[in-house]
């Protein structure tokens, strides 16, 4: 896939899935379109800004920080979720929750940096403004899309907003590409294994991804959701050690577990 530009590649996988979506949409064209003013700018914030610019940023952002930077500024979106849960929401976790919250927080600071390099991170945090703000925009967006996720699933289903969350993300990287002003490479896409791999992507880790997802955050607070999201640390260096032989750390074993169940424990106190 190198040959190919990274927002391409998300397009395709964003149109993968609307596609697959499109006879359920038929099926349920009443409902589907069944929204109020408000709930339209909610899944149009989610599609354009979670599934589209915020993946572009977040991207971007390791032209200018290194991997271990950018994981950790991201850790930051549970601090916004939950101020706008409370906010918005009305979201009144018990104060078990906010302990809770500040440890996972923590052990995925120190999952992300296991080497404890401090004069690294703060010459990276102060070299490399550009990538900071990338990254930090990326985890608002995220944090925004969170929220306004579980406002919307208050009155529409959650294959709704799944539909509407691919349909105006297509429609923002469709836009985003095409100002690019760059052929799209529909040849070297519907080559083998590069149009198994995209039909794979598009439908396990975007569309059946996004469907537990919210099916999920119907079920769970906000603020519990975007600490869930923490686990992706984990699940990056689970993978990092099977497929690219990069062996875990003692100290990133250690952190994960205390993620883990802190997340767990947090999740317990998420309401009052």
């Amino acid at each position: 896939m190198e040959q190919i530009d990274s927002t391409t590649i998300v397009l395709v996988e964003h149109i993968i899935a609307l596609v697959l979506m499109i006879p359920w949409a038929i099926y349920r064209r009443k409902q589907l379109f069944n929204l109020s003013l408000m709930e339209w700018g909610g899944v149009a914030l989610i599609g354009s800004g979670a599934s589209a610019i915020a993946m572009i940023f977040f991207t971007a952002s390791f032209k200018y920080l290194n991997p271990s930077v950018t994981i950790l500024l991201q850790n930051f979106q549970p601090i916004l979720v939950i101020t706008l849960a409370m906010l918005i929401l009305g979201e009144k976790p018990r104060r078990g929750f906010f302990l809770w919250a500040v440890i996972a927080m923590v052990s995925g600071f120190f999952l992300s940096v296991p080497h404890f390099n401090w004069a690294e991170i703060k010459r990276d945090l102060t070299q490399n403004s550009k990538g900071i703000i990338y990254t930090l925009t990326a985890a608002g967006l995220w944090g925004i899309a969170t929220v306004a996720g579980k406002v919307v699933l208050k009155n529409i289903a959650p294959l709704t907003v799944t539909f509407w969350r691919f349909f105006f993300g297509t429609l923002a990287l469709a836009i985003i590409v095409a100002a690019n002003d760059q052929p799209f490479p529909v040849r070297l896409m519907l080559q083998n294994p590069l149009f198994t791999t995209l039909i794979y992507i598009g439908i396990v880790t975007t569309l059946l991804a996004m469907i537990c997802y919210y099916e999920g955050m119907k079920r769970t607070p906000a603020a519990t959701t975007t600490l869930v999201e923490l686990v992706f640390p984990i699940s990056a260096v689970v993978l990092n050690t099977i497929f690219l032989k990069a062996p875990l750390l003692p100290v990133q074993l250690v952190c994960g577990a205390i993620l883990l169940f802190s997340i767990t424990r947090a999740s317990a106190d998420s309401t009052s």
